[in-house]
């Protein structure tokens, strides 16, 4: 993982693309991430992933929010939201982080467990063409400063017994893989379509 360590510490971020990888009605993002004091710092929102057109419209982001919370969010095109956030009370070690979206549902996973959902969440209508992961999707900002791990995008919304399994063991690149990032020393993707 010495190459992720690397570009995070360095305020750089990793950009991949939407096209074919992120539904904006329905999917899953899934990644193992190392939680330490840098993630925790509430000076700014700290992004695991983001997308957005702007700062209000077509969101889909995981984040560690000012206010001391662990929030999944999304927004359509007039800028209507839908989030779910929970008090961070996680210990300084590696967890496990999941949020799935569909029409009927946006959830919330840490460490395999759905910590929280909102019904009929507001989607985005469109994508642009790119989405980070460690920071936020427009400009240099909100970087996680810390490590990931084992990142997947799917594209559909995984069911609660997928996310558990997921858990407790890897993450399997499926038919439903958009796009799987093990970091193991470098950045080949994977996926299952």
């Amino acid at each position: 993982m010495p190459l992720l360590i690397r570009i995070l510490q360095e305020k750089k971020t990793l950009t991949i693309p939407t096209t074919s990888v992120i539904n904006p009605q329905e999917g899953t993002i899934e990644a193992w991430v190392y939680v330490n004091d840098a993630i925790k710092n509430t000076s700014v929102w700290r992004y695991i992933f983001g997308h957005g057109s702007d700062n209000t419209r077509n969101w889909i982001a995981l984040r560690h929010t000012t206010d001391n919370k662990w929030e999944a969010r999304t927004s359509n095109s007039t800028g209507q939201s839908s989030g779910v956030a929970v008090p961070d009370t996680l210990s300084i070690d590696w967890h496990y982080f999941a949020m799935r979206w569909s029409p009927t549902e946006l959830a919330l996973f840490i460490d395999g467990v759905k910590v929280g959902s909102v019904i009929n969440p507001k989607l985005p209508d469109t994508l642009e063409p790119t989405a980070k992961i460690g920071s936020w999707a427009l400009g240099d900002y909100g970087w996680v400063n810390t490590v990931i791990d084992e990142f997947r995008v799917s594209n559909r919304a995984r069911t609660d017994q997928e996310i558990q399994s997921a858990y407790n063991s890897s993450l399997p690149v499926d038919a439903w893989t958009t796009l799987k990032l093990d970091f193991n020393g470098n950045l080949n993707a994977q996926s299952g379509q």
